[in-house]
């Protein structure tokens, strides 16, 4: 059974684009293995309940409730649930293709550029995603409303997993041997919908605020918080496609204030939240919500 009125997708960017297959749902408690197997595209999972384990390229991985894991295109993989028989999960396929050589990448064509580059193949307690899935399996609007706002919703949920299975969303080769900034960026991509605190970053990355702030501007000519603010501002942009109004998005952000939300947008998009929303006006549904709109 699909719980999800998705559609194939074909997305278009300043450098790459991207076909997507619809959403699906699979229970392992009955067929208890897919069977090792390789197929040429990009296979993306999220486990919704159980447990069960992951074979991909010889390396096994234990899986639960909320991981997120994908098959690489040409690499023997396997899903499986024998000990629990529950393992029950979401699936789509996808290719990224690569086209002009524009310089100035689009927000979409430099995260994808990262996950290109390089990608986790796992990530667990990604509870977030639940809420992408709730408004997925919605069926109280008619046709047209639901084939714009799927169609956003779907994107928007490709690119939050994207996002959560890229190492880093800049060069590779500046910190490919840094752990410590490793840690840093992963540390603030998980609590993108928190207040972010510096001491925290330094104490999950093991090491001090000032080395920390050291490593960041020699690294990125930026400083942390920058990259905070940059990363915090790449999920506002998502929400506001979504149609999540100003106030509702500086929330779900940790940001208290909408009139701060607002200045850090206008500093480092060149807009003002409403009027990127009003640009991608054509693209939006009307949600219900408790917020009020100002």
């Amino acid at each position: 059974m699909n719980y999800f009125q998705t559609k194939d997708l074909e997305l278009s960017y300043n450098k790459f684009s991207v076909q997507l297959t619809k959403i699906s749902v699979v229970s392992f408690d009955k067929a208890l293995t897919n069977t090792r197997h390789s197929h040429s595209y990009y296979e993306i999972c999220y486990v919704i309940a159980g447990q069960g384990k992951y074979f991909h390229d010889n390396e096994i991985y234990e899986l639960k409730h909320h991981d997120i894991f994908i098959a690489d295109p040409k690499i023997v993989h396997e899903i499986s649930s024998f000990a629990t028989k529950d393992l029950e999960l979401v699936f789509f396929t996808f290719n990224i293709q690569s086209g002009s050589k524009n310089k100035n990448l689009c927000l979409e064509s430099k995260i994808l550029k990262s996950f290109l580059a390089s990608h986790h193949k796992l990530q667990s307690n990604n509870t977030q995603l639940e809420k992408y899935l709730r408004l997925l399996g919605e069926t109280n609007l008619n046709n047209f409303q639901i084939e714009i706002r799927q169609h956003k919703i779907f994107e928007a949920f490709f690119f939050e997993m994207i996002c959560i299975l890229n190492k880093e969303d800049i060069p590779e080769n500046q910190i490919k041997h840094n752990s410590t900034i490793s840690r840093a960026i992963e540390f603030i991509q998980r609590h993108l919908e928190q207040k972010i605190k510096v001491k925290d970053i330094a104490d999950f990355s093991h090491c001090s605020e000032r080395n920390l702030r050291r490593l960041f501007h020699q690294h990125f000519s930026h400083t942390i918080v920058d990259e905070i603010n940059e990363r915090k501002l790449q999920r506002a942009m998502q929400k506001l496609k979504m149609g999540f109004n100003v106030n509702e998005t500086a929330n779900t952000l940790g940001i208290e204030s909408p009139a701060q939300f607002s200045r850090l947008f206008k500093k480092y998009i060149g807009e003002s939240p409403k009027a990127f929303q009003q640009r991608h006006s054509h693209l939006l549904y009307k949600r219900k919500t408790s917020f009020n709109e100002n």
